[in-house]
């Protein structure tokens, strides 16, 4: 989630609910004692109100299911009493912390002033999350006695801080993940406001190799990360997942059959897709990027009945964005000025890169792909082959698969995922087949174009699709539909 900045809010506590006894003042269930008149010492079971009423609906007391505390009926902007006990500086809130900085000047002959003035809403600090932590510093304090009057003014400022999203990488010794791990723990992926806990996942023998990349994480220092927990325990690996990201899977290696491959990698999915289902949130969003992508993804998702199948998908960003990538060469301008290109099917040779609903901004102006470019035979012909062949001609050339670009693909992925796809644009996802208009079979892990709003994807409906593309869909199912039924077979006896 993200956070708000920080943000400068006043209490307000009303004269009639202020008492005088001995040295404390009672607002409500709100108790400060004041020492010298100098300085706050004590802050138990508080309840604030406010000058203003809360946007949305009333908060409910953090970590029960009743209200707020008596009283809400005759003051109903109060926000939730909280019970506190206080340990010297650091008042314990529920589980959360209020931090406090407090600065006194000593206090000058004024004017009488009320226990608390001024204005702004204190709410919106607490709208945010009921599990945050909230530092508190008071910029200003004065305090004013006199033989009637004992009161504080103080300004406060709210900096509020969102509970740790806990990521999980998988293969985190890999190369893929070297990339990946430093985007994500510097706020790239989930925002920079966004506290994070990385696990990371790999076999054991390379847990030599994953201690290299946690002391690099501790290295650069970054302000995001709170922990990072390096394992080779799927128990631990899994637990209270909020992002589960598996890049690892077993490699084709040399004079392996697909059918091979398909058979190692439905064992280690398999395993996964339990173990998510055993110990990780059901709200976890699931990311398979391992190959095959799209079939390896289904296992998992069939592995985990207990978490929606919505919650899964597989990348297919990385072709989505080599497509991009060739339409903005061939055009002279920026890969973000082309949008709404789509990837049908699987992520291997026989997808289908389609750009009849693409746009591009050509010196101001959007207009389609196939207007700008007006050169059908390479769009139909080198464009398709070129975006299906460019996994093969990355390891050609570089004699490792595709890292940097990968990484990228899947920062890019997860983020639309929590942040939601821009207005107008939608863009490519393996997801779960069921209920498409596309006439595309249903329990496929295939690769459709979607849009995302609260972190929940919805097919783009109503896309006519010509002959051509129709021919090249069915293509890419038929092997989605061979791979699932081989997959299926060795679940069954894994």
């Amino acid at each position: 989630m993200m956070t708000k900045p920080m943000m400068k809010t006043k209490l307000m506590m009303t004269k009639t609910m202020m008492k005088k006894k001995k040295n404390e003042w009672s607002l409500a269930t709100r108790f400060i004692h004041i020492k010298n008149g100098l300085s706050l010492t004590d802050i138990n079971q508080c309840s604030w109100r406010t000058s203003t009423e809360p946007a949305g609906p009333h908060l409910r007391h953090p970590g029960t299911a009743a209200g707020p505390a008596a009283g809400a009926a005759r003051a109903p902007r109060l926000l939730p009493s909280c019970d506190t006990s206080t340990t010297g500086s650091e008042t314990r809130w529920n589980g959360s912390t209020l931090h406090h900085n407090l600065h006194f000047t000593p206090p000058a002959p004024k004017e009488q002033i009320p226990f608390c003035r001024g204005t702004e809403e204190i709410a919106s600090a607490y709208m945010l999350t009921i599990k945050t932590t909230i530092r508190l510093q008071t910029n200003v304090a004065e305090t004013h006695r006199d033989n009637q009057t004992k009161g504080i003014y103080f300004t406060q400022q709210f900096e509020t801080q969102a509970e740790p999203v806990r990521v999980l990488v998988t293969g985190a010794a890999g190369q893929i993940a070297y990339s990946l791990l430093y985007s994500i723990a510097k706020g790239d992926v989930f925002g920079k406001d966004q506290p994070l806990i990385l696990v990371l996942l790999d076999i054991t023998p390379m847990m030599t190799v994953l201690e290299g990349v946690v002391m690099e994480l501790q290295d650069c220092a970054l302000p995001l990360l709170r922990e990072v927990i390096p394992t080779d325990k799927e128990e631990v690996a899994f637990k209270d997942l909020d992002v589960a990201i598996l890049v690892g899977s077993m490699p084709r290696r040399e004079g392996m059959e697909r059918k091979d491959l398909l058979k190692a990698n439905v064992k280690i999915f398999k395993s996964q897709g339990a173990a998510l289902d055993k110990y990780a949130k059901k709200t976890v969003k699931v990311v398979v990027v391992g190959n095959p992508a799209n079939t390896n993804c289904l296992i998992a998702s069939k592995s985990a009945p207990s978490i929606p199948k919505e919650n899964f998908s597989c990348l297919t960003r990385l072709d989505h964005n080599r497509a991009k990538s060739q339409i903005a060469l061939k055009l002279g301008v920026a890969a973000n000025d082309v949008k709404n290109v789509i990837i049908w099917g699987n992520h291997s040779s026989t997808q289908y890169p389609d750009v009849n609903h693409a746009k591009v901004n050509v010196k101001g102006k959007e207009v389609g792909v196939y207007e700008a470019i007006k050169d059908d035979s390479w769009l139909k012909g080198d464009f398709i082959v070129t975006v299906q062949q460019r996994g093969a001609a990355v390891i050609k050339a570089r004699k490792l698969s595709s890292a940097m670009s990968a990484a990228k693909a899947i920062c890019d992925h997860v983020r639309d995922i929590w942040f939601g796809t821009p207005a107008g644009e939608f863009i490519s996802m393996g997801v779960i087949s069921d209920g498409n208009s596309y006439g595309v079979p249903e329990d496929l892990l295939y690769s459709f174009p979607v849009v995302i709003k609260d972190k929940t994807w919805k097919f783009v409906e109503g896309l006519p699709i010509n002959d051509f593309s129709r021919e090249k869909m069915e293509l890419t199912a038929k092997e989605l539909t061979e791979e699932k039924e081989t997959a299926v077979e060795f679940l069954s006896s894994a």
